[in-house]
């Protein structure tokens, strides 16, 4: 009975302030569509310091932020055993979200939030969602070939944001 009023509160919740806690996440309306996943209790303190877009022109390498940003914090917590074979195959097939970093000047992420679209849900639990937020925080964006500018130009203290999946294909489990 219990739990069944504790779901009927979290409905009636969802319902009339369109938005959802967990013990770590707030699933809330992104305001271009879909739901956005922001941790609680953080806020994100970087967009003070205002955008930049990164320009690489000129830079006719492999851009290293694929294996060494997206891939590689992933693969390490299937090798911890934070994720199995097993769960990343069902993960598969319903993961549906994206990993949504937040970087400054120094290429290092000091905020993440996750996006899920429209209507769309994910298996990923609290617990599993938390374990991503913590790999992912602190990692750097090597920026060191790129320049970054806004509307005023060239700038030198500025955020930069950055949306991937789960890299799937690129994961060995």
């Amino acid at each position: 009975m219990k739990l069944q009023l504790f779901i009927l509160f979290i409905a009636l919740n969802s319902i009339l302030f369109a938005q959802t806690e967990t013990e770590h996440f707030i699933f809330q309306p992104a305001k271009g569509g879909g739901t956005l996943i922001t941790p609680k209790e953080k806020t994100n303190e970087i967009l003070k310091k205002g955008e930049a877009t990164l320009d690489w022109l000129g830079y006719d390498k492999e851009i290293p932020w694929h294996k060494d940003v997206y891939v590689k914090p992933f693969q390490e917590m299937i090798n911890q055993h934070i994720f199995s074979s097993t769960r990343m195959k069902e993960l598969e097939k319903n993961a549906n979200i994206r990993i949504c970093p937040y970087f400054d000047e120094s290429g290092i992420i000091k905020y993440i939030e996750f996006w899920l679209p429209t209507n769309v849900t994910t298996s990923l639990t609290d617990k599993e969602l938390y374990a991503i937020y913590q790999a992912y925080m602190g990692i750097k964006y090597d920026i060191s070939f790129c320049k970054a500018y806004n509307d005023k130009g060239i700038v030198t203290q500025f955020y930069c944001s950055d949306f991937f999946e789960i890299p799937f294909e690129d994961l060995k489990y």
